[in-house]
């Protein structure tokens, strides 16, 4: 894994969706010991680049994406909807 900074190439992206990992995306991971409902949620970029929440910067694990609504000021998690694999 590389360190990469945000830059013109992700900012200014749309977001396209938000979905659980793969299992090729898991296993590219090394996470063949997840069970089904840790699989993490990734947000998929119009440029086909996704993000995912880790546990930590050496990637030993998947985290869990949350968010803050300014609005209510309540924290959420997000999960994705599991996909057909092809």
């Amino acid at each position: 894994m590389t360190e990469q900074i945000l830059d013109s190439t992700y900012v200014g992206q749309k977001i396209l969706g938000v979905r659980r990992l793969q299992p090729d995306e898991i296993e590219r991971e090394g996470w063949d010991w997840l069970r089904p409902h840790q699989t993490p949620t990734c947000i998929v970029l119009e440029n086909g680049t996704i993000l995912y929440p880790l546990q930590d910067e050496e990637g030993n694990g998947p985290g869990v994406l949350v968010g803050h609504d300014r609005l209510t000021d309540q924290s959420f998690y997000v999960v994705g909807q599991q996909q057909e694999t092809q």
